[in-house]
């Protein structure tokens, strides 16, 4: 099923929203930033878990990206969204149990808006949090649980999920310090994504984030992060797709306009410093997927005008979800796809 509604415009107009309802919350927390909050996710769910593949893969890319028209919380949270729904599809999950694990991905943060308003508002580069800042930070989690809780936008299960999105294996996590089995599955995989889009956000203060060494420094993190969904989360995220930069023979830089996977090749915008500065120019070559030596993403070259000019023709495309109407209604275990990823679900 497909719409006559540029997926780039529903991207921008759903991280506009997010970014609004954020805002609103860090602004004056209540009744009415919550309702704005809730609708905000409960339609960010539901159109990212229903997206067609080929939409996905855009959207994933555009996630990468953290401009400086959203903040840095918002930019966050939608990157966290998007790479959450991208485990639940390869995980095989019900629908409904996705959509809220979505929800737990946009929301687990909130509690930053209302006691650390430092981390909504672009934290400039090397400054620190002072000692109670830090405190209400370990205590976040707890502080977005009670405002979810609060205003009914997470039951009490998934409210568990955000509690504990912070707790790392070795138990040197927060708010709880809980260790391996302690936490639960759909939290481990909170906090991947978190960390994930964190390193990212952080590549977005400085000249840009090269995907393999943020993917390498989790990987290095075992004591800290599920090895089996860091690895899961590497054939999500290091593959090429639509809109990411690589680097080309000669150190030539350029990005990546299309991916036709079965002709093994994709076409790449070339990429001209002007200024010292890249910008998108006007060629556009043919090159086989073997010639991706670097998968990065460059947050000066984010223009959501030049965007549209390569990517605005792309409508919305949907796949119906069938969760329903399956006779399993639980999410699969985190070990269904394989022997290795289950042995991270019973530590």
């Amino acid at each position: 099923m497909s719409s006559d509604i540029s997926l780039l415009n529903l991207v921008q107009t759903h991280r506009q929203g997010l970014d609004n309802a954020i805002g609103a919350v860090l602004t004056q927390p209540g009744v009415a930033s919550a309702n704005q909050l809730k609708e905000q996710a409960l339609s960010i769910s539901q159109w990212l878990w229903q997206l067609s593949p080929s939409n996905a893969e855009l959207v994933r890319g555009l996630s990468l990206y953290h401009p400086n028209i959203y903040s840095d919380l918002a930019n966050r949270a939608f990157n966290s969204a998007v790479l959450s729904r991208e485990f639940c599809h390869r995980l095989n999950w019900h629908g409904a149990n996705a959509k809220a694990l979505i929800i737990c991905a946009l929301t687990m943060d909130i509690g930053l808006a209302i006691t650390v308003p430092l981390l909504v508002n672009h934290q400039a580069k090397g400054s620190k949090l002072t000692k109670q800042q830090l405190q209400h930070y370990r205590n976040h989690p707890l502080t977005s649980a009670s405002f979810l809780h609060k205003y009914k936008i997470l039951n009490k299960t998934n409210l568990k999920y955000v509690i504990e999105h912070h707790e790392l294996l070795n138990g040197q996590g927060f708010p709880k310090g809980l260790r391996h089995h302690q936490i639960t599955t759909p939290a481990k995989i909170l906090a991947v994504v978190a960390k994930f889009s964190e390193l990212v956000n952080q590549g977005h203060h400085q000249s840009g984030t090269k995907i393999r060494q943020v993917l390498s420094t989790l990987a290095q993190s075992e004591a800290l992060y599920c090895p089996q969904l860091t690895r899961l989360l590497a054939s999500i995220i290091n593959q090429p797709c639509p809109t990411m930069v690589i680097t080309l023979p000669g150190q030539q830089q350029g990005l990546i306009h299309a991916v036709d996977k079965e002709k093994d090749s994709l076409s790449v915008i070339e990429l001209i410093s002007n200024d010292q500065q890249l910008v998108l120019g006007h060629k556009i070559k043919q090159l086989k997927l073997s010639a991706v030596s670097q998968l990065s993403i460059n947050n000066e070259l984010y223009h959501e005008t030049v965007f549209a000019q390569h990517w605005g023709d792309i409508q919305q495309e949907t796949v119906a979800d069938h969760s329903n109407s399956a006779a399993r209604l639980r999410p699969a275990r985190l070990g269904t796809t394989s022997s290795s990823t289950n042995q991270c679900a019973n530590q």
